[in-house]
């Protein structure tokens, strides 16, 4: 991983509430409902985002259902998403919402990006939400093949098998993080990045060109923190993570 320098990065600014123009055709869900979340355990918390097209999410803030409806890793949000309510990030919400059934030859990739796009209607529909896109010059990291080339071990299915497959996590998930590693059975180096940008302090982009299925297991790491007075003031640590709780799924 080195230094991108700078790099072209797109941020999202909240409005609320405008009601978003949305093209007649946008996917939605075949059922849905949102309700303000009233239980008194702040730790009962559930994101689960199923290649089915199921939504069960519980006690979850509604910024972190934007981050994940328009790809935005958690680590960044506070530079990332503006605007809106104090609401959008003190108030929890429970959704239940399901996507109909989905052609069974649609790929994986394909049936996560529409449910994306699934919460994105809804977010319009039932929170009258609408995005201004800007973009910022920012320092960013890129990950690269190293000059001897990549040394990955092959994933434990193929991309066919992934609808399919009991493994865990499933296909294009990893889990882990700080102190335990990342660990995917069959996930592309763009998952990595994804996922691994939850805790990075800049961008973290796929340049490898890289785009098959591999197993991965890392040893855990601890949060780096620059000592130096003079680096310090010019590179400021990484911020915490805006929510105690695992990463979701990535849904892109």
């Amino acid at each position: 991983m080195r230094h991108g320098g700078e790099m072209r990065c797109l941020f999202i600014a909240v409005v609320i509430p405008v009601m978003l123009l949305r093209s007649q055709t946008a996917p939605s869900f075949e059922a849905a409902s949102v309700k303000a979340h009233r239980e008194a355990n702040p730790r009962t918390v559930v994101f689960q985002i199923l290649p089915s097209g199921r939504v069960h999410l519980v006690n979850v803030p509604l910024y972190i259902v934007i981050a994940q409806a328009y790809g935005l890793p958690f680590q960044s949000l506070s530079e990332r998403l503006s605007g809106g309510p104090e609401w959008l990030r003190s108030e929890p919400y429970d959704i239940e919402a399901t996507a109909g059934a989905l052609p069974p030859e649609m790929t994986f990739e394909n049936r996560t990006r529409r449910i994306k796009l699934m919460l994105q209607t809804l977010l319009a529909d039932r929170f009258q939400l609408q995005l201004r896109r800007s973009v910022k010059d920012l320092p960013v990291y890129t990950l690269t093949v190293a000059k001897n080339g990549p040394k990955l071990k092959p994933g434990a299915v193929q991309e066919s098998e992934c609808m399919t497959a009991a493994i865990q996590p499933p296909c294009h998930e990893l889990n882990g993080g700080i102190g335990r590693g990342l660990h995917g059975k069959a996930v592309t180096i763009s998952d990595i990045a994804h996922y691994a940008e939850n805790w990075s302090d800049r961008p973290l982009l796929d340049r490898t060109g890289l785009t098959g299925l591999y197993e991965v297991d890392t040893e855990g790491w601890f949060a780096w923190r620059l000592s130096h007075p003079r680096l310090t003031a010019h590179r400021p640590a990484p911020k915490p993570l805006p929510w105690p709780i695992r990463p979701a799924p990535r849904c892109s």
